[in-house]
């Protein structure tokens, strides 16, 4: 049951590489920074699902990669994160890029 879900897993993983790559390709400045965050992240995630299935399957040895990979992830992820809400910010009018200087 443990192998199914890690296959599921890995190949919803895939989809979402494959649904963020799209969006990169495609979008500009803060967004992209933000999407390549997160398309980061999810890579990272789907290589840390792989070796779940290979650590489960023995076709490698378990030598505690995961925590790193966790750690990463979380990394990526969170600033993913933070550089959309910095966007969402910019786009209420909360933030601006740079406040002209007065002279």
């Amino acid at each position: 049951m443990e192998n199914v879900l890690l296959f599921t897993t890995l190949l919803l993983t895939l989809v979402l590489i494959t649904a963020i790559a799209g969006i990169v390709w495609r979008v500009e400045k803060l967004l992209d920074v933000s999407y390549k965050f997160l398309l980061a992240a999810s890579i990272i995630f789907g290589i840390w699902i792989l070796m779940d299935i290979l650590v489960l399957n023995k076709a490698i040895p378990d030598i505690g990669l995961g925590i790193y990979f966790r750690a990463l992830f979380a990394v990526l992820f969170t600033f993913a994160v933070l550089e959309m809400r910095i966007l969402v910010r910019r786009l209420d009018g909360e933030l601006t890029k740079k406040k002209a200087k007065k002279k």
